[in-house]
């Protein structure tokens, strides 16, 4: 390892550990050798779905974290031959059953368990509603959802709170008939270059840092693992934003003024705090103004 200030030379057992970790989490990377187990392992095309899940060896437990649906996947490499991917339909009928490379954590502590994580792919299937992650046979996890589409987020709304660094986005809530949904969330930045910025939302919402903010454009779509909605985009609209939120502001302010008393200054006669109310409204009337801006601005 020669960017050491003296080189680190690895043992051959050390630098077979080592590569094959690359060739886990870089598949891209071209192979010389077949894999430990010929066949095991292919290239996936079409529908399918991601798993991403950890594994206890030492316990023999395990959970699935994330499920979200992919037009394609990169051949997997790793060690296998312990674990499956069983997908299943809503009687329990197996649809299919996928091998999956095995990455084990490297450099344990002493006497803490093995664990691993399991990074792959299945075929998806119309019926599919159920995903049993195996363990040498046996099931230490399970995945269910439901077998619709959630529909695509829509009535957006962008607020700032006083003192916030960014805006908060929210938009409307899958409904309860397309389970448990989350949401996954990319910006569009000035090198003209999508970014994930949020995946697995559970609440149909994120707030912004300031520098998130200058983003041209947000796109997102939700998924219940098995399923997507059709993927939104809404332009960002940066100024409109700031100036919603300085609206905002001058109403709050001149709000508490009002019921303070510190507005209008003395003497408060009926006629004064009568324009004064006034007042109010026209500034309410400019932060209405600003919010359709925006929403136009965001849902041309």
């Amino acid at each position: 390892m020669t960017y050491c200030s003296q080189p680190d030379w690895p043992s051959d057992f050390t630098y077979k550990a080592i590569r094959q970790r690359l060739l886990d989490e870089n598949p891209g990377f071209k192979i010389e050798q077949a894999p430990r187990v010929p066949g095991a392992f292919v290239q996936l095309v079409g529908p399918l779905v991601h798993v991403a899940a950890t594994v206890n060896l030492t316990k023999r437990t395990g959970s699935i974290d994330f499920v979200t649906p992919l037009p394609s996947a990169v051949p997997s490499v790793g060690i296998n031959g312990r674990i499956e991917l069983s997908v299943r339909d809503a009687s329990g009928r197996e649809l299919s059953r996928q091998p999956a490379s095995l990455q084990v954590m490297a450099d344990p502590l002493p006497n803490t368990d093995e664990t691993a994580i399991v990074d792959a792919a299945v075929p998806f299937h119309e019926d599919m509603a159920e995903i049993d992650l195996v363990l040498d046979g046996n099931v230490v996890a399970k995945y269910t959802n439901a077998q619709i589409a959630p529909p695509a987020p829509r009535s957006f709304r962008t607020t700032q709170p006083r003192g916030a660094d960014g805006p908060t986005i929210s938009w409307s809530a899958a409904p309860a008939t397309a389970g448990n949904v989350t949401f996954t969330v990319w910006l569009l930045s000035d090198g003209n270059q999508w970014l994930a910025v949020a995946v697995g939302l559970t609440d149909p919402e994120i707030t912004l840092s300031a520098e998130q903010a200058k983003a041209n454009k947000l796109r997102l779509f939700a998924s219940n693992g098995f399923r997507s909605s059709p993927l939104v985009e809404i332009n960002m609209c940066p100024a409109l934003i700031a100036e919603v939120a300085r609206a905002e502001t001058e109403v709050e302010d001149f709000q508490d003024a009002l019921d303070s008393g510190e507005i209008p200054a003395p003497p408060r006669t009926p006629e004064r705090i009568a324009q004064a109310r006034a007042q109010l409204r026209k500034l309410q009337r400019n932060l209405a103004t600003a919010e359709v801006q925006l929403a136009l601005c965001q849902n041309p």
